[in-house]
């Protein structure tokens, strides 16, 4: 994937590493359904990329109107569950 940053009279190419088609993903429930609930995917963080983390808090942030993460612990407690390793330790 390409991304063209234009800047005054300047064009910087850039050209992303991160490769979309590997990142594990997580399968999440509709909160308070009734009836079967739907499940989507969402893609799993470790903090460690960059580019990583962008695109799980576009992808859960796109599914959690859908998915009924309307208030705030549902939202704490799905988001959550898309972050491992370093991105989950506990910070006091």
């Amino acid at each position: 994937m390409m991304h063209l940053l234009f800047y005054s009279k300047l064009l910087i190419e850039l050209e992303s590493s991160f490769d979309f088609s590997n990142v594990p993903k997580i399968k999440l429930r509709e909160a308070n359904a009734i009836g079967p609930a739907k499940k989507m995917e969402v893609p799993i963080t470790d903090g460690i990329d960059f580019e990583g983390v962008l695109y799980t808090i576009r992808e859960f942030n796109t599914i959690r109107t859908v998915l009924n993460y309307t208030k705030g612990e549902d939202l704490f407690i799905n988001f959550r569950l898309c972050l491992t390793g370093t991105a989950r330790e506990e910070r006091n």
